[in-house]
């Protein structure tokens, strides 16, 4: 698509922010942990979890080693201490808590969401998993049983980033899992050269509308210029010449 005209609609960014990181859970401790957050009054505006060999490696190791599972609040000053302070009497049993705020909080959230755990030059491949929050830890449980696999979870979980250890995408393996446990979207983020162009990036459509899929891109672009293999694997002139055939019918 091409776009000429893109309205935004943007709100003011908060006065202050403050994280609550509770420490040293487990994933499955941490996906409830969340979950009781998130359906509370307090107004938790974001939710990751960072597993004990990933928090080490994020805002510059200040959050030490322990895990650490992150609560953000945003808003005017005294209504986020309250639901801070809300947050901590739910949670209190969960275990060691601890308050970041200020930039080290905007640091944390921000390595979080730009993936920086794997940020690390390497061609490990690093996937990109969106699923139903109450699922995400069991998925990744099963798959470290059968594959080498890093780990940390934001969106309260729904959305999960992968690091694959050994080089191998285990594409099958993984997009096998994600159905089993409720379903979902598996996206190579990187990977080796070889490993992309065999290994289909996005989650693979149905055979219909794979079918419909490729007839509108020859429609939209016969010559097959416009980001070719990147999305799709690259189509040949025949097969090309068989999606043009078909949307003219």
């Amino acid at each position: 698509a091409v776009l000429t005209d893109v309205t935004f609609k943007v709100l003011p960014s908060a006065e202050t922010e403050v994280t609550l990181a509770l420490r040293g859970l487990l994933d499955d401790h941490a996906a409830a942990a969340m979950a009781l957050a998130l359906g509370s009054s307090a107004e938790v505006s974001s939710a990751a979890h960072l597993p004990e060999r990933v928090a080490a490696r994020v805002a510059g190791g200040s959050l030490g080693n322990a895990a650490a599972t992150l609560l953000r609040v945003e808003g005017f000053g005294p209504s986020v201490a309250y639901r801070i302070a809300a947050l901590k009497d739910l949670l209190g049993n969960a275990g060691p808590l601890e308050e970041i705020s200020g930039d080290n909080s905007h640091s944390v959230w921000r390595a979080i969401r730009d993936c920086a755990p794997f940020a690390d030059g390497l061609e490990k491949p690093v996937w990109r998993v969106s699923m139903a929050p109450a699922q995400g830890h069991q998925m990744v449980l099963a798959l470290r049983m059968q594959a080498a696999a890093d780990a940390f979870y934001d969106w309260q979980g729904g959305l999960i980033w992968l690091r694959m250890e050994h080089g191998d995408p285990e594409a099958d393996l993984l997009r096998g899992l994600v159905r089993q446990y409720g379903g979902g979207h598996a996206t190579l983020v990187r990977a080796a050269p070889s490993h992309r162009a065999a290994v289909p990036v996005f989650e693979p459509q149905a055979p219909q509308l794979a079918a419909l899929s490729a007839r509108l891109k020859a429609e939209f672009d016969p010559k097959n210029i416009l980001n070719p293999g990147r999305m799709a694997p690259a189509a040949s002139s025949a097969t090309l010449g068989t999606a043009t055939e078909g949307a003219a019918l």
